[in-house]
């Protein structure tokens, strides 16, 4: 009875592996073959809450690789492509590369054992309208060039854990405005953390307009906008006026607090 105790005992870990072998043949045909849009369509009502106007749009491919070719519900994206990246398992994390628009934006985005949101080398080349239909619903007025890069972001429970690079500059204005922003020769933002807070700074590319002030956006989603000029000349002031700068001595400054839905 005893020999036959100790057999089942030193055959365990044995059929512990054939289990694990089991569990990872099942998650990886679940990523190779399961459509994405029979997967997504059940998480409709746990996204809910992500403020989507009528939520998720159809999901072509799986959820190895899949994209939304209509994704405008998705805050207004035209297009989003996904490809799961067993590289980022090596990292602890489940990752997938993304693209969104027409290839503007392109970089790795992964999830710790925390839950905490890790971007890796995202590139931004592109065009504000090949990247977003609308914001908030309403069409684009204006259109703009986008250049930039975000590596090393972590985004937890706590709000910016950690930002290596962050920069992007906005240029070539076209639409409602846009000789009057053209005037900017480029607003140039750079990103980086502050105690848990993402802060932006910004600034513009030429000397008739000093520029300076930032964004701050917290773990809670609040968000504090807080910038001021001094244009040299007049048709710099009356373009700043009409965004919303407010006359405060000889400076405008244009102050804007909230927090993000």
């Amino acid at each position: 009875m005893a020999k036959l105790a100790l057999s089942a005992a030193g055959s365990a870990p044995g059929w512990l592996r054939i289990g694990l072998g089991f569990g990872l043949v099942y998650l990886l045909a679940l990523l190779l073959l399961v459509p994405a849009n029979l997967v997504l369509g059940r998480l409709q009502p746990q996204l809910a809450g992500l403020g989507l106007p009528d939520g998720l749009p159809v999901a072509e491919g799986t959820l190895w690789h899949g994209r939304f070719p209509a994704a405008e519900a998705l805050f207004g994206l035209r297009r989003l492509d996904w490809r799961f990246a067993p590289a980022a398992l090596l990292q602890g994390r489940i990752g997938v590369d993304l693209v969104l628009g027409q290839q503007t934006v392109a970089g790795r985005a992964g999830l710790d054992t925390a839950g905490a949101l890790h971007l890796d080398a995202v590139r931004v080349d592109g065009r504000v309208s090949e990247l977003l239909s609308s914001i908030n619903g309403i069409p684009l007025l204006s259109d703009a060039r986008l250049n930039g890069l975000l590596s090393g972001f972590v985004w937890g429970a706590e709000g910016c854990l950690a930002l290596e690079r962050g920069q992007l500059l906005i240029d070539d204005w076209r639409g409602f405005a846009a000789e009057r922003l053209n005037q900017l020769q480029g607003v140039q933002a750079t990103l980086s953390c502050s105690d848990g807070g993402l802060q932006v700074a910004i600034a513009v590319g030429q000397q008739a307009l000093q520029l300076t002030g930032g964004l701050s956006l917290a773990a809670s989603g609040a968000y504090r906008l807080q910038l001021s000029a001094q244009p040299q000349t007049a048709d710099l002031r009356e373009m700043l006026l009409d965004l919303g700068f407010a006359r405060q001595g000889g400076t405008l400054v244009l102050r804007r607090q909230g927090r993000l839905r």
